[in-house]
């Protein structure tokens, strides 16, 4: 056993002078023991491949959101749900996590190795601009929409992954434009996120950004407005997102410094309390109640409108946005949002979402908690990701143009395939109907000569008397 231990330290020393590293097993978490899991793991048969798995990761937790793909006459719903705290040591970017991560989606999937899983990146790593370029063809698109970044977010190609889609179509002055939404994320972001999850054998389906996983929950309808511009808004514990959005999509994204805890710092609360806990149950009407708290409320709320008005005056032609949706820590607080209701001048709601049903009939109620229910809420929109309405950044221009190539080679290999058998098929009946099928009316035949008959060898012969 010594000479053993020796001969194996020998071997790596050789390596490095080598310059060859030895491989150093990953630490898969396999003994470091899950704290207390909320929600339910699938108990029932589903087919894999109609299951959809958003995952939410937050610096303590990992949330998952199942739905379902019921067919275009359904609407896609929550149908279960489960969060699971990470400690700190053991978090995103630690050896023990991708452990960590595949006992978590293995448990809630029950094992099932082919569902769709989306993840999504934090807004911070986004970089996204509208563009109005010319009327261009497909081709030339992907070329205006990486110089129009460059120019106006300062793309840097070597460094980062971009992506576009077109908005549309209008006239100026007669002459034809095009609206593209051009974005990127860095290359080094995604690998990570791919990475991980390769390690915990769940390789993923797509990578998003959060502010497009918002966008699903517009373009599926879970947040319906009639408006031609709106808002979701969504307040953490730290910061506040405000998501700005036309019918034809994401216009906006702006982060603000001002979360949940900044609402509630000057409240007596005791140290064993969770802050947000107390924000969340709060249910006098009057922000009076809760003295210290109204100042710290109104500052955010002016935040947040003056976030409205700058869309308003930079993307909507000056026409305010009308609807405002909340979802976060601050949406069953009723003292803020009344508050919200009284300082800004449009339609206020808060996001319920669409709820499916499971097999066994049980449904997915969203956690009372509100920092869960947070968590869920995002790691839902996650899962309503689809290739045809969320960009997603394993799957790209690129990717995109080369499977259309590739689907009209396959169609032209089919047509041509088609074309020989028909081909084939023909030459093959032709020499039958030639050598066996005589003269329709044989009355008609000139006088002293017989019918043209089929002979027993190839070709045919007159016969003579």
């Amino acid at each position: 056993m010594q000479r053993s231990r020796e001969q194996t330290a020998t071997q790596n020393l050789l390596d490095v002078i080598r310059g060859e590293r030895p491989e150093i097993p990953e630490n898969t978490g396999s003994k470091v023991p899950l704290l207390k899991q909320k929600g339910n793991a699938l108990s029932f048969g589903l087919p894999a491949k109609s299951m959809s798995l958003g995952v939410f990761i937050s610096q303590t937790h990992i949330a998952l959101a199942l739905t379902i793909d019921r067919g275009a006459a359904h609407k896609k719903g929550l149908v279960q749900w489960q969060t699971i705290p990470v400690p700190e040591d053991q978090s995103l970017g630690t050896r023990h996590f991708p452990g960590i991560l595949k006992r978590c989606i293995t448990q809630f999937t029950g094992g099932k190795k082919k569902v769709s899983v989306w993840c999504a990146l934090d807004s911070a790593h986004l970089k996204l601009k509208q563009l109005t370029i010319p009327d261009l063809p497909e081709s030339k698109i992907a070329t205006a929409a990486f110089w129009g970044l460059k120019k106006e977010s300062g793309f840097n190609e070597n460094l980062e992954i971009l992506d576009f889609e077109i908005l549309g179509e209008f006239k100026v002055d007669g002459i034809k434009k095009k609206q593209i939404l051009s974005y990127s994320v860095p290359k080094l972001e995604v690998e990570k996120l791919k990475k991980i999850f390769l390690k915990a054998d769940f390789p993923l389906k797509g990578i998003t950004a959060i502010p497009f996983a918002m966008q699903n929950l517009v373009r599926m309808g879970q947040i319906p407005s009639e408006h031609d511009y709106f808002a979701i808004v969504n307040i953490n514990r730290d910061n506040s997102e405000v998501f700005c959005f036309s019918k034809k999509g994401i216009l906006l994204v702006r982060s603000l410094r001002t979360g949940s805890l900044n609402l509630v710092e000057e409240l007596d609360i005791p140290d064993d309390t969770d802050p947000i806990d107390v924000l969340s149950s709060m249910d006098n009407p009057d922000a009076k109640a809760y003295p210290g708290m109204q100042e710290p409320s109104e500052r955010l709320i002016s935040k947040i409108v003056r976030t409205g008005d700058y869309c308003a005056h930079n993307f909507t032609g000056n026409i305010p946005l009308e609807q405002y949706t909340f979802f976060g820590h601050t949406d069953q607080c009723t003292p803020f949002m009344n508050q919200v209701e009284a300082m800004i001048p449009a339609q206020v709601t808060t996001f319920k979402p669409s709820q499916d049903s499971l097999p066994t009939g049980g449904g997915a109620a969203l956690p009372k908690n509100a920092e869960q229910r947070n968590q869920i809420l995002i790691a839902f929109s996650i899962a309503l990701s689809a290739n045809k309405i969320t960009p997603n950044f394993l799957y790209t221009f690129s990717d995109r143009k080369k499977a259309t190539k590739e689907r009209k080679i396959t169609l032209a290999t089919v047509a041509l395939g088609l074309f020989l058998l028909a081909g084939a098929g023909g030459g093959a009946f032709l020499p039958y109907h030639v050598h066996c099928k005589g003269p329709r009316n044989p009355g008609n035949n000139p006088a002293g000569t017989e019918p043209i008959r089929a002979s027993r060898h190839r070709g045919i012969h007159f016969q003579s008397h």
